[in-house]
């Protein structure tokens, strides 16, 4: 078993090919979030995310020469107290064998090594996934679960009862529309995100947080102009114009069949008022006019936010797979591996 990552020369037109494949099979098996975009397409955006940032990186796991599975490893909070790597795996196995685990470990030890970062964050949307992260000796920060929304389950009439309620009950606020947060709100955007983050709730005590920058967002942005993609953002001002709450979705133009929602966050200070109902109804109306092949909204919830998980099921939602969140260091791979 080996690991290639797709920047080497090794790693052919061929193999591409099979890896979208491997990514087909995935979301078929296990529900993986999967666009169904032809090889190249592939190809093009996942290369383009290192001209994006040098600390991306995507290996792919070959056993017999087969290609079984891939792995993500980036870099976040950079030159901050809080940086860690942000870790993504799967692959084409019920039990992942023992020299997956091997090869993966000994390939995030090297690239934690060449960016110089101990600390690690896996989020895992499986249990098969889960349980590597278990013998590498990760810390169980919370369970996450995966739910997937099908156009023809959703509760419409429940959405446009939610969008009237939302007005009625909330005349002082107003809610913008845009693809990508526009300049002027970048500042105060990135403020409440960060918030919203590390508000989230988690059954285990955890010191990651994540801080995104502007700087993240304006490269983000920029990467999916260029790769043909597109924000689905639901926006909530206060009556003094100041943004209180957000919902966001990421779309594929090249295919909507199935998209990813984000996040839908509100200020503290507005908690409460059933605003995240208002803003997710507005958004997911939003995506059915502006993108009729659409089929599915996935999404990754933490089970213990029990209030967000019952909006999601009331609107059609249905559970698909369940996971976790890990913290891992370096030092626990070493061990595992010694």
């Amino acid at each position: 078993m080996k690991a290639i990552e797709v920047l080497d020369s090794k790693f052919t037109d061929i193999h591409w090919q099979e890896f979208a494949k491997l990514l087909e099979n995935l979301h078929e098996k296990y529900n993986s979030f999967h666009n169904r975009v032809t090889w190249e397409r592939k190809k093009d955006t996942l290369l383009s995310v290192y001209e994006m940032d040098k600390t991306q990186h995507r290996y792919i796991i070959f056993d017999d020469n087969k290609i079984t599975g891939w792995l993500d490893f980036h870099i976040q909070n950079k030159g901050t107290k809080s940086e860690l790597a942000f870790i993504g795996f799967d692959g084409m196995y019920d039990e992942f064998p023992d020299e997956f685990s091997h090869i993966a470990a000994s390939t995030l030890l090297q690239l934690a090594k060449k960016h110089n970062c101990e600390k690690m964050y896996i989020m895992s949307n499986n249990q098969r996934s889960s349980k590597v992260a278990r013998d590498w000796g990760g810390t169980e920060i919370c369970i996450i679960n995966r739910y997937e929304l099908r156009r023809r389950d959703t509760e419409n009439k429940l959405l446009e009862l939610w969008v009237n309620n939302g007005k009625r009950q909330n005349p002082d606020l107003t809610m913008k529309f845009f693809t990508e947060p526009p300049e002027e709100i970048l500042e105060r955007y990135v403020e409440l995100l960060c918030q919203c983050l590390n508000d989230m709730p988690h059954e285990n005590e955890s010191e990651t947080q994540f801080l995104p920058t502007i700087e993240e967002l304006k490269k983000f942005a920029e990467w999916r102009k260029k790769n043909n993609k597109t924000m689905s953002s639901m926006m909530l001002y206060s009556p003094e114009d100041t943004l209180i709450g957000f919902s966001d979705v990421s779309i594929d133009k090249d295919n909507p069949s199935n998209v990813f929602q984000l996040l839908t966050g509100i200020d503290r200070e507005y908690r409460g008022r059933k605003l995240s109902k208002w803003l997710k109804a507005a958004n997911i109306m939003k995506i059915y006019e502006d993108f009729p092949e659409n089929k599915l909204i996935t999404t990754d919830m933490r089970a213990v936010n029990r209030p967000i998980q019952k909006i999601n099921e009331q609107l059609g939602y249905r559970l698909v797979s369940e996971g976790n969140e890990f913290d891992l260091t370096s030092q626990m791979l070493i061990n595992w591996l010694t």
